[in-house]
């Protein structure tokens, strides 16, 4: 929690059959707080708000959004930096979501610097589309 730095990464060398998830994650670990509950959600809705509450990525986000939006949200890292990140030679056969999330600070100096995709193919092997328009705003 807060904020920090992620540098001089390395990942190769890795297949991923059917993920359930999204295959790559490059961003703020999803957790739970159930301590810091919000107000003024339905019945239904307490259910799912001690596992969606963020702090700062939810759980739940980003399929849960629609259920409990002030809930399952997730906020980029502020002042977070992502820096000097290779994947190489990653294969991902049939995922479930689209093949990755990036999610990081904006702002100039911060987020992403030099996150690198070196032979990462995402293969289909089915004919079902591919989700690759899901866009998800949320710092």
């Amino acid at each position: 929690r807060g904020s920090g730095t992620m540098s001089d990464i390395l990942i190769e060398n890795v297949t991923m059959d059917a993920p359930e998830q999204w295959p790559i994650w490059i961003g703020p670990a999803q957790q739970s707080s159930p301590g810091a509950s919000k107000s003024g959600v339905s019945s239904f809705d307490d259910l799912l708000v001690p596992i969606c509450n963020a702090n700062p990525c939810s759980l739940c986000w980003p399929v849960a959004s629609s259920w409990v939006p002030d809930v399952a949200t997730c906020n980029g890292v502020e002042n977070g930096v992502f820096r000097n990140i290779t994947l190489r030679d990653i294969t991902i056969n049939n995922p479930v979501y689209s093949p990755g999330v990036l999610l990081g600070d904006p702002r100039p100096g911060h987020g992403m610097q030099n996150v690198v995709f070196d032979g990462v193919r995402v293969r289909y092997t089915c004919d079902a589309l591919p989700p690759w328009s899901e866009t998800f705003s949320q710092l």
